[in-house]
């Protein structure tokens, strides 16, 4: 169990927003225009990788799981996206600890390869 009032957490994984650690939210004072309106920004980098897409990455897995379609040690995950979907799901199962390969054209710049290969399998 994470304590999130201390945002202290024995993996990476613990920052993933739920009820009890939702996404924070900043009320936007000093850009909004009109005085009766109030505008929020939703601090999406406080997800693990930095990414809404985070969420999807997680959700996906825990489906799988909870369906009994992957274990650790078990079946190789294959991701074939190197967007930042593809990025949460490498990472994720990484830290869950899925062995995972990414396919990569060419075209892919170095850096999302070099982050893949950190985290993942090319």
């Amino acid at each position: 169990m994470n304590d999130h009032t201390l945002r202290v957490y024995d993996s990476i994984l613990g920052l993933l927003s739920s009820e009890d650690n939702p996404t924070p939210l900043v009320r936007l004072t000093k850009v909004v225009p009109y005085r009766h309106t109030q505008v929020y920004a939703k601090l999406e980098w406080y997800n693990p990788f930095g990414a809404v897409k985070d969420r999807i990455a997680a959700n996906l897995l825990d489906d799988a799981e909870k369906r009994g379609q992957i274990t650790p040690g078990g079946k190789k995950l294959v991701e074939p996206t190197s967007g930042n979907t593809g990025l949460g799901l490498t990472m994720m199962a990484n830290a869950k600890g899925y062995s995972v390969r990414t396919p990569l054209s060419n075209k892919i710049p170095l850096e999302k390869r070099a982050v893949l290969r950190f985290f993942g399998r090319m």
